[in-house]
């Protein structure tokens, strides 16, 4: 299968050299080089999926859970997946390198409460539930379904995105209050003490999305405000990006320290070399991103992982397939034939692309990743 398009606007590979500001405004760092044309199926082109049940006890396909976040454990042993609407999360047992679909427990969240994010460190993960926004919460949940351990957060912090850093801090990107806007905020949460703490956010920012680095530096996307921002040491700076109204949605940093960004409504992709000196102080910067456009029109970039050998792969939220920069002068689009699956999350084990779908209560794959 060949890939449908490429990106016109040279996206190099994180483990190339990262480039510097010299040139002045980001867009001027732009290049406009051909491209070369790869085979897709290099990649597996066919995906494998795994079904989740239907809420409505209907066969397959179904499309009424709004199947949201996934997360191997750091041992590689489980999976977890989140499915927002019908209040449910699922765990999967992995066993050398494989999902062991015939192992899936389904646990049901009382009092009709919905989860969102999830992380895993081994047979336990912390998920954060979004709704309702008066029943706000961050737990931790064991592979039986048990809850461990429930960390309230403030009314209206309807927290989206979780992840956790090497020392155990819980992070998370809380949309604040979806009619007002008020509380958004990104938090940490200590799960020995459940003391949490906030750094407020412009009212209606909505950040959704957060990521801690090996070296805890927390990014975080503001998808209203367009912008991406970053905590270090307790310092927050907010970034704004090249084009408004751009959505930026997931964040992930690369092994040489490099940040890449998927921007939904700009059809794009935003990078920030590591070499870019912020500055310590706390504040709002000028735009300092590069943009990198695909020419597909329509794409909506969304859910966004970097493997451990720096390769970039994203969802097309709108074009149902998964794109991948495999050469520095090459994006390769993998279609899998399935219309209107809605890519949402993505994530990386085991030589294998994961991602889940909203509109299809389903989780996919392709096999081969480097």
């Amino acid at each position: 299968m060949i890939a449908k398009a490429l990106l016109k606007t040279v996206f190099p590979m994180v483990t190339s050299a990262v480039w510097t500001l010299s040139m002045g405004h980001a867009s001027s760092a732009f290049a406009h080089d051909g491209l070369t044309t790869e085979n897709a199926s290099a990649y597996g082109a066919t995906a494998v999926y795994i079904q989740l049940p239907c809420t409505s006890g209907l066969p397959a396909p179904c499309k009424n859970g709004s199947t949201h976040e996934l997360s191997f454990s750091r041992n590689g042993q489980h999976l977890w997946v989140t499915q927002m609407t019908s209040s449910k999360i699922f765990h999967f047992d992995v066993v050398d390198n494989e999902v062991v679909t015939a192992s899936i427990k389904t646990f049901v969240m009382p009092n009709q409460r919905q989860p969102h994010g999830i992380i895993s460190e081994g047979d336990h993960a912390w998920a954060t539930l979004e709704v309702p926004a008066s029943n706000n919460a961050l737990i931790k949940i064991d592979s039986n379904g048990n809850i461990l351990q429930e960390i309230p957060l403030s009314s209206g912090t309807a927290p989206h995105g979780l992840d956790i850093a090497r020392d155990g801090t819980l992070w998370f990107a809380g949309k604040g209050d979806p009619d007002t806007g008020v509380g958004a905020a990104v938090g940490s949460a200590n799960p020995i003490t459940g003391v949490s703490r906030y750094f407020p956010l412009e009212p209606g920012s909505k950040p959704i999305y957060v990521h801690v680095t090996k070296n805890n530096d927390v990014w975080f996307t503001e998808l209203v405000a367009s912008r991406i921002g970053r905590i270090r040491e307790g310092r927050i700076t907010e970034i704004n990006l090249p084009t408004n109204n751009s959505r930026p949605i997931s964040i992930d940093s690369a092994p040489n320290g490099s940040v890449y960004f998927t921007l939904e409504a700009a059809n794009s992709l935003g990078y920030l070399p590591s070499k870019v000196a912020l500055g310590p102080s706390s504040g709002l910067k000028t735009s300092v991103v590069q943009q990198r456009f695909v020419p597909t029109l329509g794409v909506k970039p969304a859910g966004g992982t970097i493997t451990p050998t720096g390769q970039v792969w994203f969802g097309a939220a709108a074009l149902d397939e998964m794109i991948t920069l495999d050469k520095p002068r090459t994006l390769i689009q993998i279609p899998q034939g399935t219309t209107g699956s809605t890519y949402h999350r993505s994530a990386y084990m085991g030589h294998k692309m994961f991602w889940t779908e909203l509109s299809t209560d389903r989780i996919g794959y392709l096999k081969g990743v480097r």
